[in-house]
């Protein structure tokens, strides 16, 4: 962070606060992310939020979150917006449930489907 820091030319997290507040609209980035922020910014505190995506702007323009994680893209020019990762998640069920029965196909726009094998 350090780094994005120096190149953006301002200070990501008032570190006086001893606080950053890491908002996110789904579960799976607060499981890593407060991890690598507590690693990058020893002696600060990391206070994960799961909200809705409207309250995560209304915070990050508040000042309640120093940084949000959404969905998509937003168009703002007062927001910087970076891509930092997808999700990829998958079923499991047993060998003997009705949906292990189903095969999986790629559709010409590369979106999957099943279909009963």
């Amino acid at each position: 962070m350090k780094k994005i820091e120096d190149i953006l030319g301002v200070s990501l997290f008032d570190r006086s606060s001893k606080t950053i507040a890491i908002g996110s609209c789904v579960p799976g980035p607060l499981m890593e992310y407060p991890g690598i922020l507590s690693s990058l910014y020893n002696g600060m505190a990391i206070v994960p939020e799961l909200a809705e995506e409207s309250e995560l702007l209304t915070g990050l323009r508040s000042d309640r979150f120093q940084l949000t994680i959404l969905a998509h893209p937003v168009s703002d020019s007062d927001l910087y917006c970076q891509p930092c990762g997808s999700e990829h998640l998958y079923i499991s069920v047993i060998a003997a449930h009705p949906a292990a029965l189903y095969e999986k196909k790629a559709s010409p726009s590369g979106k999957w489907t099943v279909k009963p094998s």
